[in-house]
Formats: structure tokens, sequence, C-alpha cells
């Protein structure tokens, strides 16, 4: 499926741990080989929580690091500007195409909202989908990240 970061293989257990180097990656895995038959066996894959990656961002004069969440059935949207920052029923029906959602946090007076979804599946197919096809808001591209899961009130 792609280039593999990490294989860590339990034989007493009959499991084994693979980080692939892309998200993108372990979604074809999943989609494809969850339920498959492997001899007499049913492959029961599911997304589990890794450490988390220490990313390198290059400046021309320094290094930084910043630790962002592997996977997570939450997303951070980022808007251009407060002012431009959509109503909720917007932002519900952009992100509930891709599954079913727990909660969906609008902050006043902030550019930023929290969707968190049932499934990190969802949530994956959500982020995959905005890195290719940009949502175009107000003119301006909004930035999707994953976000630690944190519970919030409802919808």
């Amino acid at each position: 499926f792609g280039p593999i970061d990490r294989l860590k293989h339990l034989p007493d257990s009959n499991c084994a741990f693979i980080d692939f180097a892309h998200l993108s990656d372990a979604v074809a895995a999943y989609k494809k080989m969850h339920g498959k038959l492997v001899g007499p066996w049913e492959l029961n894959i599911d997304y589990g929580k890794t450490e988390n990656i220490t990313l390198q961002k290059k400046k021309s004069h320094q290094n930084k690091s910043k630790n962002v969440p592997y996977s997570s059935k939450s997303l951070y949207i980022n808007f251009p500007e407060v002012a431009s920052t959509p109503h909720q029923n917007e932002i519900y029906d952009n992100f509930s195409k891709f599954g079913q959602i727990d909660t969906i946090k609008v902050f006043k007076n902030r550019p930023y909202v929290f969707v968190n979804f049932i499934n990190v599946s969802d949530a994956t197919d959500a982020k995959e989908y905005y890195m290719v096809h940009s949502w175009n808001h107000t003119g301006k591209i909004v930035h999707i990240e994953y976000a630690k899961e944190v519970k919030h009130e409802g919808i």
C-alpha cells in the first residue's frame, strides 16, 4: 500500500502494528484488507493510537519542531479570519457527508472550529478529501488538521 515507517509483530498475540509513512496508505490498507480472509482467519484491522510524530519545519535561519496527532476523530478547521467563520449548519453540511458527527464546536470571535466524528476513518476521509479538494470559503483556503480528541457539548 505504501512505505512503512514501523512494523511491530506480536506472534504470541496473533497481531501486528503497522505505521504507514502516509495516512492515505493506511486508509487504503484498511479499506481493502479489513474483513478479508487469510487462510481460515478473518483480518480485523483497526486504527490505533500512535505515538506523536515530530515534524521538522525548516525556516531559512532556524528549525522548529511541532508535535501533531497522527490521526484522530477530531478535526481542527481554521478559517482565514474571524468574520468568515461559517455557521454551525454550514460546517455540518460540509462534513456530515463523510460520516456521523459526534459534536461541532464553534467559538464566538474565533476563526476556528472543531468537528468531532464518531469514527477515526470518517475524520480521515474528510481530511484527505479537503487535502485534495481545498475548501475555498469566502475566496480563501481553509486549513484543516487533526486535533486532540476532546469532548465538547453536542452539535
